[in-house]
């Protein structure tokens, strides 16, 4: 009889992980292969729960939406030249992860655009955006959806993620 193979969990380095999420924008929703799957509903919890995560800002309007073609997105990983830092709004409360490096490749994403969702939930910290972006890559999907915002502005975005 023959040996059951053992699969082990995808293992990308973190250095590679945070230029990946950094470029992806992290921003986003992963499109799953199982999307058309309904979500299993939740049970209620006696127990009280933590409060949710505070909502991203709103605005008026989306304006419109950037594509970050894959070429791109590899381009920029491969010269590991965009950061994140974490952006604050007024009252000092974490509103999302701000990008710096994207603007020189020309895709519609400028420097200072704050990452504030990934698909449907906020990301206010370039931790959450990693993470997020980690699962993402790791599920082998193929793009990536989200939402900036440009000063009072807010844009969708959908990140095509390379070959692997």
């Amino acid at each position: 009889m023959p040996k059951a193979r053992r699969r082990t969990p995808l293992r990308v380095p973190r250095s590679a992980a945070v230029s990946i999420v950094v470029v992806l924008v992290a921003l986003f929703c992963v499109v799953p292969a199982n999307a058309d799957k309904p979500a299993p509903k939740s049970v209620p919890s006696p127990a009280p729960t933590p409060a949710p995560a505070p909502a991203p800002p709103k605005a008026k309007e989306v304006k419109g939406t950037i594509v970050v073609p894959a070429a791109v997105v590899a381009r920029a990983i491969d010269k590991k030249d965009v950061t994140a830092t974490n952006a604050v709004g007024a009252e000092g409360k974490p509103i999302g992860a701000k990008l710096a490096g994207v603007g020189k490749y020309k895709t519609g994403l400028k420097d200072g655009d704050i990452v504030i969702a990934v698909g449907e939930s906020p990301t206010p910290t370039v931790d959450t955006m990693v993470g997020v972006a980690l699962d993402a890559y790791a599920s082998g999907a193929d793009k990536v959806t989200g939402t900036v915002r440009r000063g009072e502005d807010t844009y969708n975005v959908v990140l095509e993620i390379p070959k692997r």
